[in-house]
């Protein structure tokens, strides 16, 4: 005979459902005030990182309410730059600028540098390994071959 508080079968599964979405709806409701802090939060409330990580590979509730809640962020930083451009503030601006006005001509274009690479002296077999096996003592026949009197 079971005792009265076991659960069996379907309704242990449900019971560990409905602790699962408590867990993940206190997730949620802590993740904004731990500044989107993933693992931060895990700890506040007492789950591993690894839960979360898992909830977002296999719970698709979870993970659509996640990137609702990364989207809001992303739209409030967003408002707070324009603020700031629309105010006067020159590097949000060029910054609001860059990211959005493209289309525009707003593209920062990199220095072309171009680097002139001259060709050193031609040198034939025998020179080269002459060289190479140091068989070339006198300082004045490396200087000579190598193109480097001045």
């Amino acid at each position: 005979m079971l005792p009265e508080n076991a659960l069996v079968g379907g309704e242990k599964e449900h019971q560990g459902t409905l602790q699962k979405q408590a867990r993940q709806k206190l997730f949620l409701q802590h993740y904004s005030e731990n500044l989107f802090n993933v693992a931060a939060t895990a700890r506040e409330i007492g789950i591993s990182r690894r839960t979360v990580t898992k909830w977002l590979e296999v719970d698709q509730d979870f993970k659509e309410r996640m990137e609702e809640m990364r989207e809001s962020r992303l739209d409030a930083v967003e408002s707070v730059l324009y603020k700031k451009a629309v105010d006067g503030d020159t590097i949000s601006c060029i910054f609001f600028l860059k990211c959005q006005g493209k289309s525009r001509g707003y593209v920062e274009q990199p220095n072309k540098q171009f680097l002139e690479i001259s060709k050193g002296p031609d040198f034939d077999q025998q020179q080269l390994d002459a060289l190479v096996r140091g068989q070339l003592t006198d300082r004045s026949k490396y200087t000579e071959m190598l193109g480097l009197e001045s």
